[in-house]
């Protein structure tokens, strides 16, 4: 779905787009977990780069995470 219908709140979402492994780095294009920072207006990253620092992220689609396995699967 188009970012821009994205939930700002609530659990973190599958986003896809753009990305930098940490602030001021070149971008890449790649499928992630994250989700809304009020604190810094954008969306990050869920985790970290080598050095600690966030990723920040440029996504342009996003997605539910799908439901953990349950049972046998889990």
């Amino acid at each position: 779905m188009p970012i821009e219908s994205a939930p700002k709140e609530g659990p973190d979402i599958l986003l896809s787009g753009l990305y930098a492994p940490f602030q001021g780095s070149c971008q890449f294009t790649g499928v992630f977990i994250g989700g809304w920072d009020p604190d810094v207006e954008g969306w990050l990253v869920l985790g970290h780069d080598d050095a600690g620092q966030l990723m920040y992220a440029n996504p342009t689609h996003w997605q539910p995470l799908p439901a953990p396995p349950t049972g046998e699967d889990a």
